[in-house]
């Protein structure tokens, strides 16, 4: 059985129309949270993550490849300052590598966590947190960097601006 998220992605991919895919984002992004069960997480949201809402906290929550295909189109339409996504069975894949030039998107994050998604940045580009400059906050625990990793993500994130870091 398909959950509400899914059919309205199938619906919605249908149309050529980018003004209604990006409706449909939102839709899928609020439909997402509020199937997560999480009423506080829902009354925080709803109604103000496209407009006002500055932090969006998705922990422990599931995210299908579905789903990060909305949370692709909708947060270039955030002004969030505060992501996380930690927990959230997020893997190395094409979809994932759309969703983090997504988060690279957020010129106003400043407080980003993506912990407890093992192999998440494995041999993924990080080159996405380079247009991340007002970042104080980074948190990559149980990503699946490796040495090189680390060295490439020296290169791309703005160490002087950074107050917090966690790569373990």
């Amino acid at each position: 059985m398909k959950s509400v998220v899914e059919r309205e992605h199938n619906h919605e991919a249908n149309t050529t129309d980018k003004s209604a895919f990006h409706k449909a984002g939102t839709r899928l992004l609020l439909t997402m949270i509020y199937e997560s069960r999480k009423p506080a997480l829902w009354c925080q949201v709803s109604g103000y993550v496209l407009d006002r809402g500055t932090k969006l906290d998705l922990t422990g929550q599931h995210i299908s490849p579905v789903e990060q295909h909305a949370l692709e189109y909708v947060l270039p339409q955030t002004r969030l300052t505060s992501l996380n996504l930690s927990s959230c069975g997020l893997k190395s894949g094409k979809e994932t590598t759309t969703l983090l030039a997504a988060i690279g998107d957020l010129a106003r994050l400043t407080e980003l966590s993506l912990t407890n998604n093992p192999g998440l940045l494995h041999g993924v580009s990080l080159s996405f947190f380079a247009k991340l400059t007002m970042l104080e906050e980074l948190d990559l625990s149980n990503c699946g960097l490796d040495d090189s990793d680390v060295d490439e993500l020296v290169v791309n994130v703005n160490v002087n601006s950074i107050s917090r870091l966690e790569v373990l």
